[in-house]
Order: structure tokens, then C-alpha cells, then sequence
């Protein structure tokens, strides 16, 4: 009995070992259900021999009292094993458990992964897509044509913007995202120009431009046929047909001139409220320089403060309030004024956030040259404007007939407190909107552009002015000075501009709209306490700002149907004298 009992102890003492070493030997739920399995099995095959040892001993043991105690020492093992075996089975129960759940968590947590896989895998494919334009325009749609042809080819064309352009628009894109540098030659984009894919989208050829260093691709789609070259258009005689303004606006375009129609629109999307109009003693420089200063402020709203340094001349045309009365120091007053901008321009750069909610105010300066020679710190103040005037809600907008730096003479000079940072620059011009008339836009181009693209915008210019020419002929209209005396003009005459923007990479030509055009038209506009119209009543008159004692005939024309009529001299009762535009006959009711 010793024996046996030293080899249960000895077994025990073994098997809570092994129990122990468990967590280290098991390291999945299937050796350790494994394990518990083996040590059942032991136990009943040493329980079987530890019975029939029992039994054996059973048969030579004489004493009762030994015999029980036998008994007893092995119910006890007996016992304990039972409640080992219990406690083993329970533990192997919830071990299955446990890996059940992290068999279960495993499996979940794979779904999860594999559907990231498939997620990352869809926003991998939609980022590698082109990217399109997101409108529902025809434009868009069109630019959208183009990008999924090239992608078709295994070139990849990203949508940047489509901008407006005179008779269409032009689409740029971006093309960085192509590893074949060698596909990415001009020449292999204008092969796809006469692709089936791509027909339709213009009414004139395409032609790709390729930025290399940048890699930006631009394209124009235009809404109107292609023009003839400016050297096969010839100067026509007086014409007798007569256009539709939608068919005028048409051959501006043709030009990739922007047509009058869409002046307000340029100026909104293309101009900054810094502008500079240039042009000559006559070239209209005043009412041009009325025009843009509208267009601001109905866009803008808030006040208009007009600096007019010599009110009711016979050249002031201006309907807008002045703020320097006729009779007065024009060029004191104007240069008090300017002191006045300069002022409110300060306060407000100083008082930001605050000065953000203040009223837009439109400086207008006209006759800026005038000004400057007596003017020296005409140079700190333009130059404050044109660097700083975003911050301060306000627009800064002069007409002068120099086109150089050197024109505007006060803005030339430094001090030898300042040195050069009192002196207007070049390139404080370059964040201005410049306008130059028909007549100083040569001298621009000639100065500023080079080989073919000086020789494009001049053959440009000379196309617009003879359209201009035959226009003006054929209705009678007059864009400069018949008379050296009265230096009057018609006013609807058809006169084109070029325009240099700050916010354009280059300069673009825009047919002028009538001067005065604005008149009645100008809604939550204000004034200047005192400010006045200064321009001689026979211009206000002719403005219809005062009612006139010769009113030109209302009705159409009773020769040619014409309702454009212009003045010829008087009749002996000193009435004025209208003639038809048009056929140049004197309607019938007014002999």
C-alpha cells in the first residue's frame, strides 16, 4: 500500500506540475483542449489500475481496521481526483470559450480589415480618376469630354477652371500625374484636336497648350466662328446694312475682343478697383474712366467721391456728382481731397477688423497729371492705394495721358527721408487694372510685348479699329472730334480698349460700352455731402439730366426707319437741326 499511495503523491505532485506549465505549453485553444482530454484519459486509466490494485490487496489483507483505512485513503484520492477532474473539465469549458471568442473577435476584426482593404481600395480608384469639372454647364460638359477622351489614352487631365474668354471660354487642367513624361509633348495633345471624341466642342479648331514646367494644359472652346486674319481685312466702305447688336457683339468677338455686353462682367471678374486709364487729350479718357468707376461701385456699392480738377469745362461729360465745385482752386481743392482719400484710407487701415464693415468707397481721380505737378506726395498716396486698398474696402481709379511712370510727375520724386519708398514704381502699376484707349494701347504693346505676341495683339488692334471704322461709318457715329471747336463726340460710337490686369497673365481687348451708359442706372450708390453734377447744363441736357428746349426727334426715322438721329447746325430760328444717321435726311416732321 505504500507503494501505490507514494505513486498516487508522486503522480499528484506531477500532474498539478503539468496544470501549472499549462498557460506555457498550450498556445492555442486546440492543444489545450488536447491537453485536458489526455489528462482525463490518465486519470481513468490510473483510477481502473488503482481499483484493481485495490482489489488484489483487498484479497490478503486480514485486519478489518486496515482494510477501512485502505478504503478510506482511497475514496479520499478518489474524491480529490473527482474534483480535480470537475474543476479541469469546467476550466477546459470556458478555455473553449474563450478561444471561441477571440476565434470569433479574429474573425470580425478580418471582416473589418478585408472591407477597409475593399474601401481603401475604391478612394485609391477614385483618386487615380481624373478629376472633373463638377458643374452641369455645356462647358463643363464639354471639359468633361475632354477628360474622359484623354483618359481613355491612358493620359490623365485634371480639372483646374474654366475662365470666360472673348466668343467662348478657355478650360485648364493639370497633367502632373502621368509618369510617361514623353506623351506629355504639345504636339502629341494637337494630335487629338481632329479626333471623332472631340468634334463639336468648338466653333473654331482646337489647339492645346502645354505648360512643361508647369504642367498645365489650357484649351479655348469658342461659342462664334473663326475671324479672318487682320491682314485680309480690308477697310469697306459705307455700309448700308445694318447689324444686330447680338451680330456686332459677334464680330468683336471674332477678334477675341470682348464685346460691350459683357463689360460689366469683365469688370467684375477680370479688374481689380485699382484702375489707371491712359489715352490722349481727346481720347475719351473722362467718360471711359466714368464707365469703370459705374461698373465698381454698382458692383461695390457705397460711395463714389469724383476728384474732378477742372469741373464745367466743356469736356466734362461726367454724370456723377463732382466733389470740387466749378469756379474753385480745381487743383488745390482736388489735391485737399486726395489728402481727404488718404485720410480715410489710413483711418481704415489702422481700425481693421473694424473697417470691414464700413462702405465701400470709390476714389475717382480724373486729370492725375495735372495734379502731380503740384502734388509731391502724389507717389505715397497712389502707392498706398494700389498696395493696401484691399485691406481698407476702398478702390482708387485716375485717368491721365502718360503712359509711363515718368507721366505722373509728383509720383517720380523721393526724398532723402524716404529715398525710393515714397516713389511711384513701374511695378506698383502692376497691381492695378491699366486700360489704355485704341490710340495709347500701341504704344503699350510695342513697349511691353515681344516678337510674335506684339505682332498678334498689333495686327489685333488694327483688325478692331477698322471694325470700329466701319461700324461708326456705316451709322454716322464719330469716336473722336469732328469739330476743333465744340471737340464733341458720339457718345455710342463704337471704340475698343486694352485691358492689363493684375489678375490675368495677359492683357485682352473689350469693346467699350456707350459713354454715359450709366445714367439712371446706379442703385445704392451715394455721394459726398455737397458733391454736385458740375457738367455745363447744354451737357446735361444732352445727358438727359435736365430737360432740353431742342429735344432730338423721338420717333423713327420717317425716310429709313432709323432711330439714331445727330445734330447739324440750326435752323435760322435757332432751333436745333437733327438728321437721320442712317440715310442722313431731315425727317419730315421737323421741316
Amino acid at each position: 500500500w505504500k507503494h501505490y499511495r507514494d505513486s498516487l503523491i508522486a503522480y499528484d505532485g506531477n500532474l498539478r506540475e503539468r496544470i501549472a506549465r499549462m498557460s506555457e505549453d498550450c498556445e492555442s485553444h486546440d492543444e489545450a483542449y488536447g491537453f485536458f482530454l489526455r489528462l482525463l484519459e490518465e486519470l481513468t486509466v490510473n483510477y481502473c489500475k488503482l481499483s484493481s490494485n485495490i482489489k488484489d490487496l483487498e484479497l490478503v489483507t486480514v485486519h478489518e481496521g486496515e482494510k477501512q483505512a485502505i478504503y478510506s485513503e482511497f475514496e479520499s484520492f478518489r474524491s480529490n481526483y473527482v474534483t480535480e477532474a470537475s474543476g479541469w473539465v469546467e476550466q477546459s469549458d470556458k478555455v473553449a470559450v474563450g478561444f471561441d471568442f477571440i476565434e470569433q473577435s479574429f474573425k470580425n476584426e478580418l471582416a473589418s480589415l478585408q472591407q477597409r482593404i475593399v474601401d481603401a481600395e475604391q478612394l485609391i480608384e477614385a483618386l487615380q480618376a481624373p478629376r472633373k469639372f463638377k458643374g452641369e454647364t455645356s462647358v463643363d460638359k464639354a471639359g468633361n469630354r475632354i477628360i474622359e477622351h484623354f483618359a481613355s489614352t491612358g493620359v490623365i487631365v485634371d480639372a483646374i477652371e474654366s475662365v470666360k474668354i472673348p466668343g467662348g471660354f478657355q478650360l485648364r487642367f493639370k497633367v502632373d500625374r502621368n509618369p510617361d513624361a514623353t506623351r506629355l509633348a504639345e504636339s502629341e495633345f494637337d494630335k487629338h484636336c481632329e479626333h471623332m471624341g472631340l468634334w463639336g466642342l468648338s466653333q473654331r479648331p482646337l489647339d492645346f497648350n502645354l505648360d512643361t514646367r508647369n504642367f498645365l494644359l489650357s484649351v479655348n472652346l469658342y461659342t462664334v466662328p473663326d475671324s479672318k486674319q487682320a491682314s485680309d481685312l480690308k477697310r469697306s466702305s459705307v455700309k448700308t446694312e445694318r447689324f444686330t447688336p447680338e451680330q456686332i457683339a459677334e464680330r468683336f468677338q471674332q477678334l477675341d475682343c470682348y464685346s460691350a455686353a459683357e463689360f460689366e462682367e469683365v469688370v467684375r471678374s477680370k479688374f481689380v478697383p485699382r484702375v489707371r486709364v491712359v489715352a490722349g487729350s481727346t481720347g475719351g479718357k473722362s467718360p471711359l474712366l466714368e464707365l469703370i468707376a459705374c461698373a465698381i461701385a454698382q458692383i461695390h456699392k457705397g460711395e463714389i467721391w469724383l476728384i474732378n480738377p477742372i469741373p464745367g469745362s466743356p469736356k466734362d461729360w461726367f454724370h456723377v456728382p463732382g466733389v470740387i465745385p466749378p469756379g474753385s482752386d480745381g487743383i488745390q481743392a482736388a489735391i485737399t481731397w486726395l489728402g481727404k482719400a488718404h485720410n480715410e484710407f489710413t483711418t481704415r487701415r489702422n481700425d481693421l477688423p473694424g473697417s470691414a464693415s464700413k462702405p465701400f468707397v470709390t476714389v475717382v481721380v480724373d486729370e492725375i497729371n495735372a495734379i502731380a505737378r503740384d502734388f509731391p506726395d502724389l507717389g505715397t498716396v497712389m502707392k498706398d492705394f494700389y498696395q493696401l486698398s484691399d485691406h481698407t474696402r476702398m478702390g482708387f481709379l485716375t485717368a491721365g495721358q502718360g503712359g509711363n511712370v515718368s507721366g505722373v510727375s509728383g509720383g517720380s520724386k523721393s526724398s532723402s527721408k524716404t529715398g525710393n519708398a515714397g516713389k511711384l514704381m513701374e511695378e506698383d502699376f502692376q497691381n492695378a487694372t491699366q486700360v489704355f484707349t485704341a490710340a495709347a494701347a500701341k504704344t503699350w504693346i510695342e513697349k511691353h510685348l515681344k516678337g510674335s505676341q506684339m505682332n498678334t495683339f498689333l495686327d489685333r488692334l488694327v483688325a478692331l479699329n477698322q471694325l470700329c471704322a466701319e461700324l461708326n461709318q456705316a451709322e454716322g457715329k464719330s469716336a473722336y472730334p469732328t469739330d476743333p471747336i465744340i471737340k464733341k463726340v458720339s457718345p455710342d460710337a463704337y471704340r475698343v480698349a486694352l485691358v492689363v490686369s493684375s489678375r490675368e497673365t495677359e492683357p485682352f481687348f473689350i469693346q467699350l460700352p456707350p459713354y454715359s451708359s450709366y445714367v439712371g442706372q446706379l442703385e445704392e450708390v451715394e455721394y459726398p455731402e455737397g458733391a454736385i453734377v458740375t457738367a455745363p447744363i447744354a451737357n446735361q441736357q444732352a445727358l438727359g439730366l435736365l430737360a432740353s428746349s431742342d429735344p432730338r426727334p423721338q420717333s423713327a426715322c420717317t425716310n429709313c426707319g432709323s432711330a439714331n438721329f445727330r445734330r447739324k447746325g440750326t435752323y435760322k430760328t435757332g432751333k436745333a437741326k437733327y438728321v437721320c444717321s442712317q440715310c442722313g435726311r431731315v425727317p419730315s416732321t421737323l421741316d
